[in-house]
């Protein structure tokens, strides 16, 4: 028989104690990626992003984001995509990082570069709707745009129809430097929802309300470029042809994380 000693049996009181506070501080990030090895950490939407050290934000890498309309095997959409989807009534910390060069031109061509979408139920007849929060740089201005719907089938009448829509223009972007967002949303088809924004740690959107749609499950995290290239016939031909865009430092998180989106 092996005797433990005293101080033994303190010293694994204290690893069980301590591996505990960290598990229930880690269990608040859902993701927290800064991009600094070589393999891309989450699935692609469409084309697949680069890791690159053309710049970064924190450390030496960034996500380099590349669309172009002629060469791209996928026309329309280069993103990567959150895994799992999120809770009801739970609230959420999105925070990340973009950053625009010089060549990012204002263009009409409607473009997302952060969205949260939702899955359809399928089985009642639905099928893909806007989604119900994004973040937008079409005609070189930050737009925040938000749609929900308490019914249960958005196509209920066989025409996709929403209880309501909400947009906020937040001015021209900035290129050449790093703008930090922090999204705080409770997800929610209800009154008790809500969506708080800050751009460079200061607010810029803040609404009470429903923010989703009344779906089997809850939203989940896009980033990247998602224009609208689908259809290359209406595409203005003095449009641009390419995009390229950088994120950084993303974190999704219960609100207990303390995550600060500016350091």
């Amino acid at each position: 028989m092996t005797l433990v000693r005293p101080l033994s049996i303190i010293k694994i009181l204290l690893f069980l104690v301590f591996s505990r506070d960290a598990l229930a501080v880690d269990k608040n990030f859902l993701l927290s990626e800064h991009f600094e090895s070589e393999a891309l950490p989450l699935r692609c939407s469409g084309n697949c992003p680069t890791i690159t050290e053309d710049l970064a934000f924190s450390g030496a890498k960034s996500l380099k984001i590349q669309l172009d309309l002629d060469s791209s095997p996928v026309s329309y959409r280069t993103e990567v995509q959150q895994a799992g989807f999120a809770n009801f009534k739970d609230v959420y910390r999105y925070a990340f990082k973009i950053y625009l060069p010089d060549s990012y031109v204002a263009d009409s061509v409607w473009e997302l570069v952060a969205q949260w979408h939702a899955y359809p139920d399928f089985e009642i007849g639905e099928t893909w709707r806007n989604p119900p929060l994004a973040l937008a740089t079409t005609n070189g201005e930050w737009t925040i745009s938000n749609a929900w719907d308490a019914k249960r089938n958005t196509f209920a009448t066989g025409n996709r129809v929403y209880d309501g829509q909400e947009k906020w223009v937040l001015g021209d972007y900035e290129t050449d430097v790093w703008t930090a967002w922090l999204f705080e949303v409770k997800w929610s088809h209800t009154d008790d929802g809500y969506i708080k924004v800050w751009k460079n740690g200061e607010l810029v959107v803040s609404k009470s309300g429903p923010n989703t749609f009344n779906d089997k499950v809850g939203t989940y995290f896009k980033a990247g470029i998602y224009k609208g290239w689908r259809n290359k016939n209406t595409i203005p031909k003095n449009g641009v042809r390419s995009r390229t865009l950088y994120f950084d430092d993303i974190t999704i998180e219960t609100k207990n994380g303390g995550v600060d989106p500016l350091k």
